[in-house]
């Protein structure tokens, strides 16, 4: 019955001329919601949000299209909100499809441009595609610079240095991270500046330079719980496990991660599967195999979930 008259309501818009009006306002109203949600998706309400995105997400993709059509503008800004969705939900190849279709139009400014270009590098960073990740980084920053966007290139800075992490080459990827420190200082966003710094302890420890690591790290656990970001506090926690587990201390990496296990979960984050790994390996290192086994066995079976959502 609700498609008859979906049918039949589309039908009189058209003989009315009207269809194209109202299917923008319905594309806008969504474009409006995400704007309204952004400042505050990273917070107590998260779970609340990405419940939203989940029962919304055909509308989104709807509205998405409809803009693509008639605003590219408007679709790309509504694409850079959607993104953090895209992300949280594991849909790193859809996200990729679209933010690189956008790149690919003339009509973007610059700065909107440089945030599309660092949104399509997170995603391709995600999907180990480092070509399009160090591509698509090095322009946003240049955009971004060009334009005084701090906190777009303190972003664009943090791909570069995921990627030099990933090539094993620790004191470049540290080089970007400090220098992503000190654009997202520019920028005045705290929550960017604790974000950009716990960047910086990953590769610390990549480096094996635990000492300096672990103080970065947890005041960066400090300052994302002052500000209510369970996502991120959890992450770094995750991160904090990393290093006692290197360091021998099984007991703490276990309890840490755990924890942090617990947190994302919260939050309604899907991809735990750093934690789940680094809990069967503490597990194991501590003796209790039995539940190693189940640990690695849901780490399994929710990376083999994420990887048809990526293909999906």
């Amino acid at each position: 019955m609700l498609e008859t008259l979906r049918e039949f309501a589309r039908e009189q818009l058209e003989q009315a001329g009207e269809a194209t009006q109202y299917t923008l306002r319905h594309a806008r109203h969504y474009l409006n919601r995400l704007e309204e949600i952004d400042p505050v998706l990273r917070g107590p309400r998260t779970a609340e949000f990405l419940a939203w995105f989940d029962e919304e997400e055909d509308n989104l993709r709807a509205a998405l299209d409809r803009l693509l059509a008639h605003d590219v503008v408007e679709a790309a800004r509504l694409a850079v909100f959607l993104s953090s969705y895209w992300t949280a939900r594991g849909r790193f190849l859809e996200g990729q499809d679209r933010l690189r279709a956008l790149d690919g139009r003339d009509e973007l400014p610059d700065g909107l441009r440089a945030r599309v270009l660092q949104r399509l590098a997170d995603h391709s960073g995600r999907l180990d595609d480092l070509d399009e990740c160090t591509r698509a980084a090095e322009k946003s920053f240049a955009l971004a610079s060009g334009v005084g966007d701090h906190a777009t290139a303190a972003d664009a800075l943090l791909e570069l240095g995921w990627v030099a992490y990933l090539q094993l080459d620790a004191p470049r990827a540290i080089a970007y991270g400090e220098r992503a420190v000190a654009e997202a200082s520019l920028a005045g966003e705290r929550r960017l500046v604790i974000r950009c710094a716990a960047q910086v302890g990953v590769y610390l420890t990549g480096a094996r330079r635990f000492a300096d690591a672990r103080p970065v790290l947890q005041q960066a656990v400090d300052g994302f719980r002052e500000l209510g970001d369970r996502t991120n506090e959890a992450i770094v926690l995750e991160n904090l496990g990393v290093i006692d587990y290197r360091l021998g201390d099984y007991e703490q990496a276990h309890a840490g991660v755990e924890a942090a296990i617990e947190m994302l979960r919260s939050v309604g984050q899907i991809d735990l599967g750093e934690g789940l790994r680094i809990s069967a390996y503490a597990l194991l290192a501590l003796g209790r195999r039995r539940e190693a086994r189940e640990r690695a066995v849901e780490a399994l079976d929710l990376a083999i979930e994420i990887a048809h959502i990526r293909v999906s």
